[in-house]
């Protein structure tokens, strides 16, 4: 029951989600788990939260740590200590939020709990950012980031599996905006790009691996098998009530787990001499803006985006350098246009989409377009993120002096799964070579711009004009057009 409450609220579902969790609370009571019933009353707890129900949220999580307490069970009441300093944050009360996540981390150590650590520092960065506190903000921030690349490789997913992608997300998001709030960007730069890093690997995974040798394969394989089983028996023994846990096989097993490790590092060491590029992946490298620069031929631009809750952040990367900004956009209101747009582009005989198009392009495109950023730039890489990944970009409109130009009009576009792929694909260095010839678009096909604009004026039939109201996702037709 937990786990399908779990399902809907990754869901965002909360309401269903509530239920299911009150269901398994119920059931854990019939039967005296006290173990299932804290983990219920802290799914509980945080869902309350999300449904803005705070003194319930409060209740279940304070019983869920009292539960977890008399039953000597620390990993559970990690857990719960994270819900409170959760719901604290949630109402305003961020010195009190930073007392929770500052316990949550000793017990969190204690346990060598490393996904709860990136969790509470994630939180104790928030809280810090809230009370203007930024640099103290940033280092919380980092501090997650480096947890969450100790276990990049996505093995650690019995726990929290539920939100677990989700999370990691805001956490890079968080930072990369708070580092252009710092006037940070070459940074923020990289941690946009780390974002991406598993993203790009999964990729790279769906594929036969391009290690020329078959027992580098093999080893690889070999040394990732047994990461993954230590790394359960770890869990699977923290789990457990202090009073069952069994010492000698905790240490035994967090010490073979630490010798895989090295293991496999070291491995990657031999692998990046022999084969650079795959080794740079696997092992998330990710490029700076200059070695991205490098690769980039004149005329060419790359724009990578960041989805945030409150705001978009657009990097902006020629041969002569890389700018940034943060525009305020709620991705709520994002999601709605994407959705109109490509609902609309469904539809036969209307030119409907042409407005969402519009506004997208207003605020997508034509930002950085005003700022002079794409000035001289005749091809663009386009990076995706989020809700993005599902705007059909070539047919964007710029609307002047009553005439409507596609964005494929403007540019040669080209779609990337992240920068890396620029640098890590035996690409050729910046050299003035078009677009559509360049190494890297066996992962990014160019969309040829004639072709593209010829068959959108093809079903730009003259329909009735239509006013778009955003917020509410309708349509609705101009008197006497």
């Amino acid at each position: 029951m937990i786990a399908l409450g779990d399902l809907e609220w990754r869901r965002k579902r909360y309401p269903e989600a509530a239920a299911l969790y009150r269901q398994a609370l119920a059931r854990a009571n019939e039967v005296s788990d006290r173990a299932s019933t804290a983990s219920a009353r802290i799914q509980l707890a945080l869902t309350y939260r999300d449904l803005k129900q705070l003194d319930d949220a409060a209740r279940e999580a304070k019983d869920a740590r009292e539960i977890a307490q008399a039953t000597q069970a620390r990993p559970l009441e990690v857990q719960a200590v994270y819900a409170q300093g959760e719901i604290a944050r949630a109402r305003g009360r961020d010195e009190d939020a930073l007392d929770y996540y500052a316990s949550g981390e000793e017990i969190a150590r204690e346990t060598g709990d490393p996904e709860m650590t990136w969790r509470l520092n994630f939180g104790r960065g928030q809280s810090l950012e809230g009370l203007k506190r930024d640099d103290e903000a940033l280092a919380a921030y980092q501090s997650a980031v480096k947890t969450i690349e100790l276990v990049r490789s996505g093995l650690r997913e019995e726990r929290f599996r539920a939100g677990y992608l989700e999370d990691k997300y805001q956490v890079y998001v968080a930072l990369v905006q708070l580092l252009l709030k710092l006037k940070r960007p070459d940074e923020a730069f990289v941690f946009a790009e780390k974002l991406r890093a598993r993203s790009y690997l999964d990729m790279l995974n769906r594929g036969q691996p391009p290690i020329r040798n078959e027992g580098q394969r093999q080893t690889e394989t070999s040394l990732q098998n047994r990461i993954r089983k230590l790394q359960s028996q770890v869990e699977e023994e923290t789990a457990k009530p202090k009073p069952d846990q069994k010492r000698q096989a905790f240490e035994l097993f967090s010490q073979e787990l630490a010798e895989a490790e090295r293991d496999y590092e070291n491995f990657l060491d031999d692998l990046r001499r022999a084969e650079p590029a795959y080794a740079a992946a696997r092992a998330l490298t990710v490029p700076s803006g200059k070695e991205v620069q490098q690769r980039l031929p004149a005329n060419t631009a790359l724009v990578e985006y960041v989805v945030g809750e409150q705001s978009l952040v657009v990097f902006v990367l020629t041969s002569d350098g890389l700018q940034a900004k943060s525009i305020p956009q709620r991705v709520a209101d994002l999601q709605a246009r994407v959705d109109t747009l490509r609902d609309l582009l469904l539809r036969k005989d209307t030119n409907e989409w042409k407005l969402p198009a519009a506004s997208l392009y207003r605020t997508l495109i034509a930002p950085v377009e005003e700022a002079g950023w794409l000035r001289d730039v005749k091809q663009l890489y386009i990076i995706p993120h989020a809700q993005l990944h599902y705007v059909p970009f070539a047919a964007l409109l710029k609307a002047t002096n009553n005439h409507n130009q596609f964005l494929v009009d403007d540019y040669v576009l080209a779609y990337l799964p992240a920068a890396a792929a620029l640098v890590y694909t035996n690409a050729p260095t910046g050299s003035g070579k078009s677009v559509s010839g360049h190494g890297a678009f066996k992962h990014a096909p160019a969309v040829h711009s004639k072709r593209i604009a010829k068959r959108l004026r093809l079903i730009s039939s003259a329909a009735p004009v239509a006013r778009w109201q955003p917020r509410d996702r309708k349509l609705v037709q101009t008197p006497g057009s």
